[in-house]
This record gives C-alpha cells, sequence and structure tokens, in this order.
C-alpha cells in the first residue's frame, strides 16, 4: 500500500478547472475576508464551500490581464457564500494567510470537478 492517495480519475479536470481560476483574480478583498484563526490545515469550515491546493512549487496568480499579482504555496477557493463575493486567500508559506483577492471567474466548472 501506498504512503500517497491515489490520483483521482478527474485529477485533470480539477487541475485545469483551478489553474484557470488562477488567472483570474480581482482586486484584493476587503480586510475582514481575511480569516484570523488560520492555525492549522486543513482550514475550518468556512460560509459556502471551499477547496483547498497546496502545490510542491509556488504557483503564479495572475490578472485577467496576465500581469503577476501573487505566488503561492497553497490557495483556497471559497465560493457560494451568503451575499457576498467568491475569495482566493492564498499564502507562500505554510499555515498564514497573507493576502485575499476576489475572483472574478465563473467557479461552475471546479465545483462540477470536484463532485
Amino acid at each position: 500500500m501506498s504512503a500517497y492517495p491515489e490520483v483521482p480519475s478527474n485529477y485533470e479536470e480539477v487541475a485545469g478547472a483551478i489553474q484557470d481560476l488562477l488567472t483570474r483574480i480581482g482586486e484584493p478583498s476587503v480586510g475582514y475576508d481575511l480569516p484570523y484563526a488560520y492555525r492549522s490545515f486543513p482550514l475550518g469550515p468556512l460560509d459556502g464551500t471551499s477547496f483547498v491546493a497546496a502545490y510542491a512549487f509556488p504557483v503564479e496568480l495572475r490578472s485577467p490581464g496576465g500581469k503577476v499579482l501573487a505566488q503561492a504555496k497553497w490557495i483556497v477557493i471559497e465560493w457560494g457564500r451568503t451575499g457576498q463575493p467568491n475569495p482566493l486567500f492564498y499564502s507562500s508559506v505554510p499555515y498564514s494567510p497573507e493576502r485575499v483577492f476576489e475572483l472574478i471567474g465563473d467557479v461552475t466548472q471546479l465545483e462540477k470537478a470536484i463532485r
């Protein structure tokens, strides 16, 4: 038995949906969107649905125009919040969220891929 989990059959679909969202980052979101209690991994329950992705090497977060806004080692994509924008939290170091951006991309592709 492997120490690592098996790669899900829809890995490419999920990875593509995440990568698409990482190139559709909007403006920095308001400060109260940045969680205060993130001290462990995985993250606790948030409003709506959340998805966590961790990377072995930093990935680039880009604006729709292609400008690099940040580099991340892990991201949290959240959607379906009660009357609020969809945020993307990120960090370039473990366990310490640095900033939150508003997602301006459609999360439907990701939502379908992880079902």
